[in-house]
């Protein structure tokens, strides 16, 4: 087989869009594309529940379908216009900056080590003040507090920035990938909706867990396969994953990933360890890298290979 008929985005487009993450500064585009989606989902929001008073459930899963299908739409969209501009090298292109959009490491990486930086000289409000932008409502200024937020950070959005564009980017490709990151702007309304119905969210809930459940295990492997480059432990990470197997798989990726870097419920761990320091961030920040960098690595190669086979 001919390596130009293959189609790219279910290899390298990930891979390109990865290395273009790590080493431009994106953030004011993925920046823009969460607040478009936030809007939009605010918007929708309103018609829906002003539509479908009497059944909460069945409205927000209208509202979930509804903004979930068009940012998907968009992407496959853009995938399109990009065939027809510079036919498989513009459909490439396209998929490649749909998922650059959609990646979340580099600016993620770049807050976290800004939180580290600061608090090791001392400037804990402006270290506070970085943690509030990412919906941490945090009024302490202990530093071991403000460190255990970093590693939080990292931790909590390493599944949902990091390792489920990267999976389902190379799995189904960019729609996929913004199909997901769709429903979890909707369930993270949700999380933050403190005296909203919890009925209204809970289908947004069951379809990021649907969504998030293979992505997870795919995740674990490559942070098991990594854990040593990381300076993570192994079993610690296992452990951390397996032991409440009914939570959702992002809060079970949050424990594993704590676990391995042997930190405690101060980080969102879920067993004694050690309290986490100023300089723990950057740890959790390189195991964040490196596990994106194993989730990759492994379903490129799945995804060429099978495509080579069939």
């Amino acid at each position: 087989m001919n390596f130009i008929d293959l189609p790219w985005f279910f290899g390298l487009t990930a891979l390109l869009a990865w290395c273009l993450d790590a080493v431009l500064r994106w953030g004011p585009l993925e920046g823009a594309v969460v607040q478009r989606t936030a809007r939009l989902a605010d918007r929708l929001e309103f018609v829906v529940r002003q539509g479908i008073k009497d059944n909460p459930k069945q409205a927000g899963l209208l509202l979930t379908l509804w903004v979930a299908g068009t940012v998907a739409l968009v992407a496959w969209v853009a995938s399109g216009l990009g065939f027809v501009l510079g036919q498989e090298l513009g459909r490439f292109t396209a998929a490649v900056l749909v998922l650059l959009a959609l990646f979340g490491g580099r600016s993620l990486s770049q807050d976290a080590s800004l939180v580290e930086r600061q608090l090791l000289e001392g400037r804990t409000g402006d270290a506070a003040a970085v943690l509030r932008r990412h919906g941490m409502d945090l009024e302490t200024r202990d530093v071991d507090e403000l460190a255990a937020a970093g590693v939080r950070l990292v931790s909590s959005n390493l599944l949902a920035d990091v390792v489920m564009p990267i999976f389902w980017g190379i799995v189904l490709g960019p729609a996929a990938a913004a199909l997901a990151f769709g429903v979890q702007v909707v369930a993270d309304r949700g999380r933050h909706d403190d005296e909203g119905d919890p009925a209204f969210w809970a289908w947004a809930w069951r379809i990021e867990g649907w969504l998030q459940l293979p992505a997870a295990w795919f995740g674990l492997v490559a942070l098991q396969f990594v854990a040593p480059i990381g300076g993570a432990r192994r079993p610690a990470v296992m452990h951390g994953y397996m032991r409440n197997p009914e939570r959702p798989p992002r809060e079970r990726m949050i424990t594993a990933f704590v676990g391995g870097l042997n930190l405690g419920e101060a980080a969102g761990g879920e067993r004694e360890g050690e309290v986490p320091r100023p300089s723990d961030i950057q740890r959790a920040v390189i195991l964040m890298w490196t596990t994106s960098f194993g989730v990759l690595a492994a379903g490129t190669v799945l995804a060429t290979g099978l495509l080579w086979l069939l």
